[in-house]
């Protein structure tokens, strides 16, 4: 463990054992019931106050899991103004540049930087922080703080998923592949990572290989992330498949879209109401096809303006097959908040 985070620690554990021993101690001297219970009442509460930080962190992370959004933002807002650890700071800015408070999270993560943290803390501010930079339109930004954390020496999924986006986002295809090929002499395998590589190979033409990874993220192991559903209906187009296209873009419909998504749910939409038309099916496809790099990333392409209002049936979206249990897609920076954080 890192000296800091140690520090951390000693100072958590010497405040409950400190509390601990007040309130042990004062069921073992004899004194006034009245005054043992206003000892007991003003000792926990001294140390809640203390704690209340990681109380407000605590109930962030619950409303989070249960989809509340609104009052995790506010209670993880609120754990930060009472005091809590760097760990804590780098999943709440992170949170929040993923929930769109850009501005709130990356001053967050600034705010961990300027207090010289660990080693493990800095680099993980710096992959958060280069979320908000992204998504601020400083694609160079980005890429240049992971290039510094990378040439440090450090490198995780979060790291390699991110990096990757940002190359293949802005065009930077040699690049993107020589970090491809080190992420794969590391034997990195998450999802979002996968994910990419097929994006790469979208970019390159090479297509057998995009459909091999496709099959695998959507069909085997369901991705929880909309992009997998985009690039695989690429796949599917490329193919003629335009069913199995428009299946895919149904699926990746049900997923969440969060604030750092490359690509929005309303582009989905006006992708499958391209392709379920039978009178622009065709064009809109080779389209598609023609500006397959803009569409990786969900830019605008001239195919968008053949969609037209279309009034016959509609295309039924067969019910997707999942697992019983879904790997972390891994897409963006891990911002699961619980004990470990």
């Amino acid at each position: 463990m890192p000296y800091a985070q140690q520090t951390k620690f000693n100072k958590s554990a010497l405040l409950f054992l400190a509390t601990l021993f007040i309130v042990i101690g004062s069921l073992f001297v004899q004194m006034p019931a009245w005054l043992r219970i206003i000892i007991i009442v003003v000792t926990l509460g001294t140390f809640m106050f203390l704690r209340r930080g990681f109380v407000y962190f605590a109930q962030g992370a619950s409303y989070l899991k249960m989809g509340q959004d609104e009052k995790a933002i506010e209670k993880l807002k609120a754990s930060v103004k009472a005091g809590v650890g760097n760990e804590q700071k780098i999943a709440i800015g992170t949170v929040l540049i993923q929930k769109n408070h850009t501005s709130e999270g990356i001053a967050i993560l600034k705010d961990v930087l300027k207090k010289n943290p660990g080693r493990e803390d800095l680099n993980r501010a710096k992959i958060g922080l280069s979320m908000g930079l992204w998504k601020d339109g400083d694609a160079s930004g980005a890429i240049d703080m992971l290039e510094s954390v990378l040439d440090a020496g450090y490198g995780d999924n979060n790291l390699y998923v991110n990096l990757t986006t940002y190359l293949l986002a802005d065009g930077r295809i040699e690049k993107a592949k020589k970090i491809i090929a080190r992420a794969d002499e590391l034997e990195i395998d998450v999802p979002g990572y996968v994910d990419n590589k097929g994006w790469y190979a979208i970019m390159t033409g090479r297509w057998n290989k995009a459909a091999e990874i496709y099959d695998r993220l959507i069909n085997v192991e369901n991705a929880v992330f909309p992009e997998a559903y985009l690039h695989g209906a690429q796949v599917e187009v490329h193919k003629k498949e335009y069913e199995n296209a428009m299946t895919y873009l149904g699926w990746g419909l049900t997923k969440t879209y969060p604030a750092t998504c490359t690509v929005s749910k309303g582009y989905m939409e006006n992708l499958f109401k391209g392709l379920e038309n039978p009178v622009t099916r065709k064009a809109f496809a080779q389209s598609m096809e023609d500006n397959k790099d803009l569409v990786a990333c969900g830019k605008p392409f001239d195919g968008l303006k053949l969609i037209k209002d279309y009034d016959g049936p509609a295309f039924v979206v067969r019910e997707q097959v999942v697992r019983e249990e879904e790997e972390d897609d891994d897409r963006m920076p891990d911002t699961e908040l619980d004990e470990n954080d």
